[in-house]
């Protein structure tokens, strides 16, 4: 089985990027069509997916992040990983960000991200168009694991956020990697790598048991 699964990490890692932009693409296209397939027209679709993001996505954000709407009030945050579903869209006097590398696709795809209130960038983890010190607080769910290099991730979050910053995170822990989800990750990993970055970790948190993997709540603070 430990065979096993260094072969599918192997194979995985040659797999065009390409391939796994489809795969992503393929499931937000299909969930995108099936959340809206009772919608008559646009404006209905518009109001059904943002309808979605307060009723389903900003509640679980606020329960499984340990959040309250006015708990980022005064600050600059940004969702990294930030999908269409405008996890960041009720929350109160921030001045709130979104990045991902499918912005523009899920635009076509009908998410009307205009109306969430995020400033939205269409950007790779790896190299983000922020300056120095930009965040008083980044966000990551369920994104760590579905990254190019985890490295390099880790070290631009780093970068754009202030010192005495908050880093927040919910991270699946799995026994093997996926086309979307390339990267397995592991405490110890994840913890040296963040030191390394002088993230450190202030706060862990075991939230779950789902679908052959464990889902953790990770807080950092940049020193």
């Amino acid at each position: 089985m430990k065979l096993f699964n260094i072969f599918l990490k192997l194979i995985t890692r040659l797999i065009p990027k390409s391939y796994k932009k489809k795969a992503e693409l393929n499931y937000w296209s299909d969930l995108v069509n099936e959340l809206t397939c009772d919608c008559k027209n646009l404006v209905q679709k518009e109001e059904k997916l943002i309808s979605l993001c307060y009723e389903i996505t900003y509640p679980r954000y606020k329960k499984d992040l340990y959040l309250k709407d006015n708990s980022f009030e005064g600050k600059r945050i940004l969702d990294l990983g930030c999908g269409p579903h405008g996890g960041l869209i009720g929350f109160k006097n921030c001045d709130k960000y979104g990045v991902d590398h499918l912005i523009d696709e899920y635009k076509k795809l009908g998410y009307p991200l205009h109306k969430h209130g995020v400033k939205y960038y269409s950007a790779k983890s790896e190299k983000m168009p922020f300056s120095n010190f930009y965040f008083d607080v980044v966000i990551c769910v369920n994104a760590l694991d579905h990254v190019d290099s985890l490295e390099k991730t880790i070290k631009e979050i780093s970068r754009v956020l202030k010192n005495g910053g908050r880093f927040i995170s919910q991270i699946n822990f799995r026994d093997k990697s996926t086309i979307t989800e390339p990267i397995v990750l592991s405490h110890k990993m994840l913890i040296l790598v963040l030191s390394q970055n002088n993230l450190i970790l202030v706060r862990k948190i075991f939230q779950y048991h789902i679908r052959q993997e464990d889902r953790y709540y990770y807080e950092c603070k940049k020193i």
